[in-house]
């Protein structure tokens, strides 16, 4: 969400974003798109321990 909110003040307001932001924005993109492919193959599943206790 932060970085939807720079982008847009950005565009809308005129506010600068240096090389130094940039770059954070970018790696906080990627982070969230590497989150989102890798978790969403993984299943949440309780372990042979957890079913024994349940």
């Amino acid at each position: 969400m932060l970085v939807q909110i720079a982008v847009l003040a950005w565009i809308f307001l005129g506010e600068p974003i240096n090389a130094r932001e940039g770059v954070g924005l970018t790696l906080a993109v990627l982070g969230v798109v590497l989150v989102q492919l890798t978790g969403a193959t993984e299943k949440n599943e309780p372990s042979v321990d957890e079913r024994k206790v349940l």
